[in-house]
């Protein structure tokens, strides 16, 4: 009597891991960052409605509005224990054109803010990221989905870019620079291409050591898993171990959610108290301000040897 078992059949290897990985970003991936960088700059508006709403002086003018309401429309509590209840309609109305008026002065200044940065040349012109000698990116895949995403710049470390885009709807940029600089890339490129080729790209590293971090976006509701963290390990150790650069800056708005800025002070992200970057020629550009009160942004600054000194403690509780 023979005894045979069959071998199961194995499936074959996916060309790729199909749960949780980081890739260089693609052409393809333009529309999803853009969403990605757009809701983060979006999302700062509820909290700095929140900062207006929740200043003592505001909760002050609504609680006098509604006493003022209630003398006004006979809803004064009584010896009747419900009519305690009554006194909060006051309040209430008062609190409704407020909530309006915050939402109404504020707006503009986050769509304002979210047309410049995505006519600015870096995102205009995306292909930057995608192509060798250009800015680099990187996006995280969970399920088959992009839920974050990390955009370095190699060429404007610093500087603020222009952008092609006014703050209110159908405003454009017609500085003529603009034309200039697009032209010059142009000639620029086709001269590189009537070179012969060696193999590697002389732009890949910055010139005076310094990149920075354009975008950090991640989906809110992946920010309090480790991919944040892992975003920036794959970046920065392309920059610091791979280039060789010296140091990465980063420019946050005064919004920012709590999770990117622990993952930045993580690696070894420290508040930069000056506009001169340190053993650098560079110099910081002004942060944006943005808001009723203009809440002013910060910049962000890692070095080599802190992030090495960092990322072996971060190694290590893995």
């Amino acid at each position: 009597m023979s005894t045979s078992t069959e071998q199961p059949l194995t499936p074959p290897l996916p060309d790729q891991p199909q749960n949780d990985y980081v890739r260089p970003i693609h052409p393809d991936d333009e529309r999803v960052l853009k969403t990605l960088i757009g809701l983060g700059i979006m999302e700062g508006l509820p909290k700095a409605n929140n900062k207006i709403i929740l200043n003592p002086l505001c909760v002050l003018s609504i609680l006098t509005l509604g006493y003022s309401l209630n003398r006004l429309m006979s809803f004064m509590p009584d010896e009747n224990i419900i009519s305690w209840f009554t006194a909060l309609i006051g309040p209430c109305l008062a609190s409704l054109p407020i909530l309006g008026l915050v939402e109404y002065i504020q707006r503009p200044h986050f769509i304002g803010l979210l047309r410049r940065t995505m006519g600015q040349s870096d995102l205009v012109k995306f292909d930057g990221y995608c192509s060798e000698g250009k800015s680099k990116g990187w996006v995280f895949v969970h399920n088959d989905q992009i839920v974050g995403t990390i955009l370095v710049d190699t060429q404007n470390p610093g500087k603020k870019l222009v952008s092609v885009l006014g703050d209110e709807e159908g405003q454009i940029n017609e500085d003529k620079q603009l034309l200039e600089n697009e032209n010059k890339e142009k000639s620029n490129n086709t001269n590189l291409r009537k070179r012969k080729s060696t193999g590697t790209s002389s732009n890949t590293t910055s010139s005076n050591g310094i990149v920075q971090i354009r975008h950090l976006a991640v989906d809110s509701p992946y920010r309090q898993s480790s991919i944040p963290l892992d975003l920036l390990i794959e970046a920065l150790d392309q920059f610091f171990l791979v280039q060789d650069q010296n140091k990465v800056i980063i420019e946050l708005g005064y919004f920012c959610s709590k999770e990117i800025v622990d993952a930045l002070n993580k690696v070894g992200f420290v508040k930069s108290t000056s506009k001169q970057v340190e053993g650098s020629d560079s110099k910081l550009e002004e942060p944006e301000s943005i808001g009723l009160i203009g809440w002013k942004g910060y910049w962000m600054i890692l070095s080599k040897e802190v992030y090495e000194s960092k990322k072996e403690v971060i190694v290590g509780k893995k």
